[in-house]
């Protein structure tokens, strides 16, 4: 490196960096990981190649519904858990239901002599 060329050097590694740091937090840091097989190989060998790739998809896939269901359990178990805890009432709510249950066949009865 000449003279007077280090400040632009060590500015362009400090952007290079920088958005590096970017395209992994986005997940898109290394795109040579998803490499398709279909263009650098030979003829002959390219649908040994795609099978293999469709082979590996649908193992992702099978490992993202398997933690996808998991979710779902866990989400399911503690939605039950919360029914549950709502159907237990405590006594003052259940005679305060037993009181509008009352009142209500009262009305009724009111209602039908009257009538």
């Amino acid at each position: 490196m000449a003279s007077g060329q280090g400040f632009a050097f060590w500015r362009k590694q400090k952007i290079q960096r920088e958005y590096m740091k970017l395209q992994k937090k986005e997940g898109k840091a290394h795109p040579q990981w998803k490499v398709k097989y279909t263009d650098s190989y030979p003829e002959h060998l390219k649908h040994l190649y795609l099978a293999e790739e469709k082979m590996l998809e649908k193992q992702s896939k099978s490992k993202r519904t398997v933690v996808l269901l998991e979710q779902k359990c866990s989400t399911t178990v503690k939605s039950d858990i919360t029914q549950r805890k709502f159907k237990k009432k405590t006594s003052n709510q259940k005679a305060k239901e037993e009181y509008e249950k009352i009142k209500a066949q009262r009305a009724k009865k009111k209602e039908v002599n009257k009538s």
